[in-house]
């Protein structure tokens, strides 16, 4: 085995060892810091191993090291492995997940120290589970274990947003996170069942895709619809905000960073077979530009400071979609991976916020950069890179995601739509965060915020590391990127730029202006209506409806077929075969007389039909 394959082993085992340790050795897990202690260290470890992968792979588009381990057999052939495969795109990925991760888990360890130990070892058991989970995914050799890596992810979002179970939102917001990614991720096995008929495997390399043929179209396609529920997509988007009822940095992790970006990462993993279904691929910008300018409309009126950046999370996911979906692998993964350093940054910075004034409502902040100027500093970094400000990361990343769908729409005038959505988005992301900033950190301070103060080392650190990459993840990391898969990417100045910066400085005047200023904005009282339908939470209210007059009506008249016919078919043959046997029961007398008639009548009667033959 490889130095590579071992590596990638320790990254992905090592996780899953404290986790299976956790969950059967009682003791050790409510001792609450000694189970944080484990799952820190594995987390330490796993990021040397993937730091340690990355530099190997840096810029190697061609290289590629796999090791597998025979799984499933039938009919003397194989037909599932599990392993690592490692290359460029998974090994930058695995960088990303791990320095993720081990911010949360260290930024954690403060946030929850009040939690019960019995509960904060809990809590550590399923953050090292994730972090095997999504290790597997991101190395996964083929479809198949990615498929299972995926529903383990979902099971521990289940699991870390119903942290706090016996608060009934937490609860309901677990379910309704679980149930409506596991209805779109029937897509991805309807898709997995399709292409191993056609192909005979679970591939995602450019010989699979030639090898599914015609049917490329409708197997990536099925897998999409698994993306729009996992990376959170218009109108499978609604279980992303309640998933803010678990614990700050769970939505760190889970919901802005990683686990969100498993469904672009799958469409990266499988670009091969994207690339050849291009009705696929145009249906994808189409919805990424929906839901870039749908999420960012609705974050606009929240007053939750987490709601907003959950939101916000759903539009920079269509973003990448977008992107995809124009053709540009590159776009889509490089906005990818800086998203998820500069939102994992805001998340944590509005944890330590609702930490200091123990509320997420922005009236209960204001004022906080006096008294907390650290997490004021870096929750700004985090906005400038999230809006696009140019010289930080997210003004590279999403350059990019426009000049793709600019060269896509040369091809294809439809995708003029998705870009006029993502500028227009753009323009209302700066709006809605720079909102926040003011609001939190400059305005008006409230009783709550009074008492307000940083946070400890370990709540500091992990947002000084993610705001330094938020900055630093731009020209160095863009150029890494796209090498890897054979091309070259520099930055220079363009008209879609250039109209992208304009967006985010109207956005920001118009921040500054309302909320900074006090001041009003002429035609703001006429869109008073788009906000009203913002609030009004309506595709959340039509898959309410959708699931009491629609999913209940159906499964109501299942239940009634099942049982008025299925039920009433099999207890009339039951019935029927009763009746039948009590008539022929008569027949059997046990008198021997009857028997000698009965076999000299069969005699008579077989010859007369022999007879009856021959003639």
């Amino acid at each position: 085995m490889t130095t590579a394959a071992t590596l990638g082993l320790v990254a992905v085992l090592g996780p899953l060892v404290v986790a299976l340790l956790l969950a059967v050795n009682g003791p050790v897990r409510r001792t609450g810091v000694g189970a944080g202690a484990l799952s820190v260290l594995a987390a330490i470890a796993n990021l040397v191993a993937a730091l340690m992968l990355a530099n190997s792979w840096w810029g190697e588009h061609e290289l590629v090291d796999s090791t597998e381990w025979v799984w499933l057999i039938a009919n003397g052939e194989t037909i599932a492995t599990v392993g690592v495969t490692i290359d460029g795109i998974s090994a930058s990925m695995l960088a990303v997940v791990a320095v993720v991760a081990l911010c949360v888990q260290v930024f954690s360890w403060s946030y929850l120290s009040d939690e019960p130990k019995a509960d904060f070892g809990r809590y550590y058991m399923w953050q090292s589970l994730f972090l095997f989970s999504m290790n597997a995914l991101v190395l996964a050799p083929n479809l198949l274990q990615l498929f299972m890596a995926w529903e383990l992810v979902g099971v521990c979002s289940y699991l870390l947003i119903g942290y706090w179970y016996t608060k009934p939102s937490a609860a309901k917001a677990a379910v309704k996170a679980f149930w409506m990614t596991k209805l779109a991720d029937m897509g991805l096995m309807i898709g997995l069942i399709i292409q191993y008929r056609v192909t005979g495997g679970f591939g995602f390399h450019e010989a699979d895709a030639v090898a599914l043929g015609a049917s490329v179209g409708v197997v990536t396609f099925c897998y999409f619809i698994a993306v729009m529920g996992k990376s959170a997509q218009f109108p499978l988007h609604i279980w992303l905000p309640d998933a803010m009822e678990g614990p700050t940095p769970v939505s760190a992790l889970l919901h802005a960073a990683t686990m969100v970006a498993a469904g672009v990462y799958l469409m990266v993993r499988g670009w091969p077979l994207f690339d050849l279904a291009e009705d696929t691929r145009l249906f994808m910008a189409l919805i990424g530009g929906t839901t870039a300018i749908f999420a960012a409309s609705v974050a606009i009126v929240q007053t939750d400071i987490k709601k907003v950046l959950a939101y916000s999370t759903s539009s920079q996911l269509g973003y990448m979609v977008a992107a995809l979906g124009a053709g540009d692998m590159i776009a889509g993964y490089y906005h990818l991976t800086t998203h998820a350093f500069f939102k994992a940054l805001l998340f944590l910075a509005a944890g330590s916020v609702i930490h200091a004034v123990h509320s997420n409502e922005l009236s209960n902040m204001g004022g906080l950069a006096k008294k907390m100027p650290l997490t004021a500093g870096t929750f700004i970094i985090g906005t400038l890179a999230l809006t696009g400000t140019p010289g930080f990361a997210g003004f590279f990343s999403k350059d990019l995601v426009l000049e793709a769908l600019l060269h896509g729409a040369e091809r294809n005038p439809v995708l003029w739509i998705p870009l006029a959505c993502c500028l227009i988005a753009a323009g209302l992301t700066s709006y809605y965060m720079f909102k926040v900033v003011f609001l939190a950190f400059f305005g008006e301070p409230s009783e709550a915020a009074g008492h307000a103060h940083e946070g400890g080392i370990a709540l500091s650190a992990p947002l000084v590391l993610l705001a330094v990459l938020s900055i630093g993840a731009g020209i160095p990391v863009m150029g890494a990127l796209t090498s890897q898969w054979g091309h070259e990417a520099h930055f220079h100045v363009s008209p879609i730029g250039l109209a992208g910066t304009s967006a985010m400085l109207l956005g920001l005047g118009a921040a500054v202006q309302l909320h900074y200023r006090g001041g009003s904005l002429p035609g703001v009282a006429a869109l008073a209506p788009v906000g009203n339908i913002a609030r009004s939470e309506a595709v959340d209210k039509a898959w309410r409806v959708a699931y009491k007059q629609g999913l209940r009506t159906l499964a109501a008249g299942v239940s009634w077929f099942d049982r008025y016919v299925i039920d009433g078919l099999v207890n009339l043959s039951g019935v029927a075969l009763l009746l039948g046997a009590g008539r022929l029961r008569a027949v059997q007398t046990g008198k021997g007389g009857d028997y000698v008639y009965a076999v000299l009548l069969g005699v008579i009667v077989l010859a007369a039909w022999t007879a009856v033959v021959s003639a």
